[in-house]
Order: structure tokens, then sequence, then C-alpha cells
């Protein structure tokens, strides 16, 4: 261990980096199996992502993995015994991601202590420290993730290896205890009156505005609004309620507006803080989802009384790329998610302002939608759909 951080130093200085920039360093070198070689020939890859401290486009949206704009390589300073992430990459949901996976980097490491970037704003609903030390006793065994592996982003990936038990243990240790006051405040006044119907995250903002975006962008996928009256139709629930963004988009917020009421559902729409919204989302026993969003995907994690997560998919076969890791339920206890195939969802209508997308939300019938299957939430593996496999 001590030789590897040595190499380290070597690695800096010999990849010749301005004042500032990070080299990539992952759990291969830790080992003492690092190539300089990889550091040398990747000179121009490096500095890229030394200048790209702020790997978001126009309005904060995430930079797509294919654009040549994204960080090149996941940029970590490892020096005595702690690990730093070098930028955050994206924002709220992301960024709870990279501070997990660095988390769970340093257990599997023997690392004590994770620094975080200075600014730490846009994790608004938490008042993190710059420093958090780390347990690596708590991981109880040893995790095959590659976190040098080349699409991973300052430590923003997936591990096949972490699913949603780990995942959600990691962030009630580490950050939930970091939570803002105003956060624990919304929180408590949530679970003083808790929601017993249906909780829909509709993410609208960046993803409908990215016009030009095809199949490949995963997240740009909308569940239909039919998939919603699936859900209250088969599970008979008596109440519903909205989470969105504050520009009120998302078609199905109207299209749900005039259907609930004739089959006798209320539905709740409102205009909340960031610290409420959160608190909804972390406190909803049922919840759905209309696109693959690591905002609501982190914040699912971060949910103790989660009953049932309703998920929706293209129809089986027309994306190959979208994993499907299903563990059958066993027992009635087990937290499930029911997975629900949506025709047509597979041909991302994320550009609201074509005739094709209306027609999508407004008129497909919930015929098109299918439960597909039931399967046992803490042993999925999380961001299925928002972040590539690795």
């Amino acid at each position: 261990m001590a030789a590897a951080r040595a190499l380290v130093v070597l690695a800096f200085a010999a990849a010749g980096l301005q004042e500032g920039a990070s080299i990539a360093i992952g759990a291969s070198a830790l080992e003492g199996r690092e190539s300089l070689e990889a550091g040398a020939s990747s000179g121009r890859r490096l500095a890229r992502a030394a200048a790209s401290r702020d790997p978001r486009g126009e309005q904060g949206r995430e930079i797509p993995w294919e654009s040549e704009d994204y960080p090149a390589s996941n940029s970590t300073n490892i020096t005595g015994n702690s690990v730093t992430i070098a930028a955050w990459y994206g924002r709220l949901g992301n960024n709870i991601i990279q501070i997990v996976n660095a988390i769970l980097f340093c257990q599997q490491s023997g690392y004590s202590t994770l620094i975080l970037p200075p600014d730490r704003s846009q994790l608004n609903i938490f008042d993190l420290p710059e420093k958090i030390a780390i347990d690596h006793r708590t991981l109880g065994n040893h995790l095959k993730c590659d976190w040098n592996h080349l699409s991973t982003h300052y430590f923003f990936g997936r591990c096949m290896a972490v699913n949603k038990r780990l995942f959600h243990r990691t962030v009630k240790q580490y950050l939930k205890p970091y939570l803002t006051s105003s956060t624990n405040t919304a929180c408590q006044k949530e679970r003083a009156r808790p929601f017993s119907g249906l909780t829909i995250h509709l993410r609208s903002g960046d993803t409908a505005r990215t016009i030009g975006r095809t199949s490949s962008a995963t997240q740009d996928a909308y569940a239909s609004c039919s998939f919603f009256d699936k859900i209250v139709a088969d599970q008979k629930f008596e109440e519903v309620r909205i989470i969105t963004e504050p520009d009120h988009m998302h078609p199905c917020i109207k299209v749900l507006g005039n259907r609930l009421p004739s089959m006798n559902v209320p539905l709740h729409i409102g205009n909340h803080s960031i610290e409420e919204d959160a608190c909804a989302l972390m406190n909803a026993r049922y919840l759905a989802v209309g696109s693959w969003s690591t905002f609501s995907q982190t914040l699912e994690l971060l949910n103790d009384n989660l009953e049932i997560m309703f998920w929706p998919v293209p129809p089986k076969g027309t994306w190959s790329k979208l994993d499907g890791h299903c563990t059958p339920v066993l027992w009635e206890s087990d937290r499930k998610t029911y997975v629900y195939e949506i025709a047509g969802m597979q041909d991302v209508h994320n550009n609201l302002a074509k005739r094709q997308s209306v027609e999508y939300f407004t008129r497909n019938s919930s015929q098109g939608v299918t439960l597909a299957a039931t399967c046992n939430w803490e042993q999925e593996v999380p961001f299925s759909g928002s972040v590539s496999l690795r």
C-alpha cells in the first residue's frame, strides 16, 4: 500500500499536470498494479479532465456520455490515508452516487477519510463537511468493483456488485446524519402526516428540452400517462400526489388532472421546496417514476418506509442495453419492485413539442402497459436506465 502511494506522487510528476489537476487512480493502482504508461499515453485526456471542473452543460444539464466534453477519467487524489473526489459530475443525484461509490472504495481499500470538493452547495438538502470519516469495517465483504474503469468519472459510475440494500445502508449511515435542519423539519412534518397513496415523481426540465436526443439517451425515455392509470387501477389507490419540477412541463400532470377525478381519485400537485419534495420521496410508501432519474433513484435509497416501487421499462427485447436483474420475491414482507413494460417507451418521447409524443402521452391505452415482473427491491442493482452499465 505504501509503495502504491509513492507511485501516485511519481505519476503526478511524470504526467506534468498543472496545479490543481488530478490523475486517474483506482483500485488496481492501490493494489500495486497501476500502469504509469497509461497515464503518460493519456496526457491530453487527463488535461481535458482537469479542465472540466464543472462537468455540466447549459443550465446544469448533465453532459451526455457520448459527448467530447465529459470528464475523461476517474480523477482522485490519494495522499496519506485519505481519498479526494476531485470534482462533481452533474447535480444532486449524481453527486450522491459519487460520494457513496467513494465511500465504498475507501471501505474496500482501507482508507479512513473521504475529502469532498470545496463547493458543496448543490447538495442543498445536506450540510456536508469537508471530510467524512470512513469505517471500512462496516463493508462486511470484498466488492468486485472496478473503480478505475474508463467510464467511471470522479467516482460517478455503477458497480454491479452493489445492490440497493448495500447502497441504502451506506447512505443511511454516512449521509442521513448530515441532512440540514430545514430538511429534517420537512421530513418530521411528512412523517407526522404520512401519505398512504401513490407518490409519483415526474421529471421534465432538462430532459424535456433535449430535442435532438435519440434512444441512446436512456434518461430521456418517458413512461406514458397510462402507466399511472394502470397502477392506480391495479392497486386500487384512493389518492395520488405528484412531485415534479417548478416548470410543470410534464404532460402527465394535465392528463392525470383530467383522468383521476373521473376515477374518484384525488390528485395533489403543489409547488414545494426542494426539502419538502425530497422528504416526500424519502418517506413515500408507494412510489412510481415517469422516467429514470438519479434524483428520484438516490432519494428512493434514503427511504426507510418504501414498500413498493413501480418501475417503467420498454417492451422486452426493444432495448438490449437496459439491464434487468430481478430476484424473485420470497416473502410477502419483502420490499418489492413492480416492473411494468410500456409499449412505445422505447421511442424516447421526450420532445414535448412533437405531435407523436403528445399522442403517446395522452392517447396510449392502459392495454399497452403490462406488469412484467415482481422483484426483490433490496437485491436489485440501483440506477438502471440512468447510469450506464459498468
